[in-house]
């Protein structure tokens, strides 16, 4: 991946990861792998928040790349504690990346847990300390549930439109 990396950035050096759009970003997807953190973290936040039903699919990515989209998920989404079930389920396997802001997930929220996402946390040993998050995230007791159309999730952020008519 780091080799991928590197031939985007020379094939790319008209851009800078701030620049990526949604486009890239899923365009890119696992070759951000090959990123570091400094460089992940210097993503727009708005592009994440489009791309992040697909970069929350992201698996085998190093712990450190991850920590870099989890901070973007929480300057896209807010603070963990505000999150939705719906917001969980786009992020998916960056939450692998979260520290201790795991904890403040509510366990409502953490319904949107798949079975997908709960192996990719505990492949990174992230050790949730309530015991709701345990279940949830340990168990692999999770359900499934068909991933949601990003663009409908993406809309709970924008006020719903009048109809005329």
């Amino acid at each position: 991946m780091t080799a991928l990396a590197e031939a985007v950035r020379c094939s790319w050096s008209y851009k800078e990861p701030e620049d990526f759009t949604y486009y890239d970003l899923t365009y890119l997807q696992h070759i951000l792998c090959g990123f570091n953190r400094t460089e992940i973290e210097r993503i727009h936040p708005k592009a994440y928040k489009e791309a992040a039903y697909e970069l929350g699919q992201l698996k085998n990515c190093p712990i450190e790349v991850l920590e870099g989209l989890a901070t973007l998920a929480t300057q896209a989404f807010g603070t963990t504690s505000s999150w939705t079930d719906t917001q969980i389920k786009l992020i998916g396997c960056v939450l692998a990346g979260l520290d201790s802001q795991i904890n403040l997930i509510s366990a409502r929220a953490m319904e949107g847990l798949t079975s997908e996402t709960s192996h990719c946390i505990s492949q990174y040993s992230v050790k949730p300390k309530h015991e709701a998050h345990k279940s949830m995230v340990s168990s692999g007791v999770v359900e499934d549930t068909q991933a949601t159309n990003q663009q409908s999730i993406l809309d709970e952020d924008k006020e719903p439109s009048t109809r005329i008519g």
